[in-house]
């Protein structure tokens, strides 16, 4: 266990395991097939709500005396609004679940299937930077706020109103003789920040999930190749293959198991068996099987 606070942790079933171990990699799920996506999708949704409201106030308040520059301005809002809306919808976020919690009773209980679980240490340093490094528009670990819908809903507002500031002042500097070069690095640049405010909206969840204590890795692709793809409970799942350095597993925890010695002989077997070399550790928590 760290006490330090540089290693984040990742529960996983057996299955799970076993294919983190062989491929060295991670899964990151489309954030719409998670239990807590409606938080994303409201804060998706106020964004895309707010967002050209906002920008047509500064507009109108800075413009209000410049028919002529002011009416110029809202068109140009408008296409770039309606290439945005191409731009942005056609992406695939996805997230990887970690958290501070070390041998977490709740976690086993949620994420172990009601069998034998297991809880990964990584080296946070080494994970992010093996997972930062992957070639995705959007890679981002990003620590989870817990707050009340209304209070969710006053951050993403205060995200929005500060993405169509620097938005207007991007626009300002673009008024004239737009080539169309300039004009589409103006595009590829309200999209990244139209990206960003989506990363704040995922990064966002309900009070009641506080206990989780969740630092959650942000990947997104605009490219369907890029995707994979799994079932569960007879739902098809899209999700993005991460790959991870092997050497940021610092040490693996049996969750409570009816037969540990035999958990603890077969996860040796597996770790010898991807090359891998950690510690492995029981759980202290009681969990009775029925």
């Amino acid at each position: 266990m760290d006490a330090t606070n540089s290693s984040l942790y990742h529960y996983t079933s057996g299955d799970g395991l076993i294919g983190i171990l062989r491929n060295k990699s991670l899964w990151a799920t489309d954030i719409n097939f998670l239990n807590d996506h409606r938080e994303f999708e409201l804060g998706s949704k106020l964004i895309g709500d707010l967002s050209k409201v906002k920008v047509q106030e500064l507009i109108k308040k800075n413009f209000a005396d410049s028919l002529e520059v002011r009416e110029k301005l809202l068109g140009d809002l408008e296409s770039f609004t309606t290439s945005l809306h191409s731009l942005t919808s056609g992406f695939n976020h996805n997230t990887i679940s970690f958290t501070s919690k070390f041998d977490c009773l709740r976690h086993w209980i949620s994420y172990c299937n009601q069998t034998t679980g297991y809880c990964i240490e990584f080296d946070r340093k080494l994970l992010s930077k093996s997972l930062c490094e992957i070639d995705l528009p959007i890679t981002e670990f990003v620590e989870i706020e817990y707050a009340q819908i209304d209070q969710m809903n006053f951050k993403i507002e205060q995200e929005v109103k500060e993405g169509a500031r620097i938005y207007f002042e991007r626009v300002l500097h673009s008024l004239s003789n737009k080539t169309e070069s300039e004009e589409e690095s103006h595009l590829e640049f309200i999209t990244k920040l139209i990206q960003r405010r989506i990363i704040k909206s995922a990064s966002l969840k309900s009070q009641e999930w506080e206990d989780e204590a969740e630092t959650r890795f942000i990947c997104s692709t605009d490219d369907a190749k890029q995707l994979e793809y799994r079932s569960k409970n007879g739902v098809i799942i899209p999700y993005i293959q991460c790959a991870i350095d092997s050497e940021a597993i610092r040490s693996i925890t049996i969750g409570p198991a009816s037969n540990p010695e035999l958990a603890h002989r077969g996860l040796q077997f597996l770790s010898e068996s991807a090359g891998m070399d950690f510690e492995i550790q029981h759980s202290n928590c009681s969990l009775r099987d029925f």
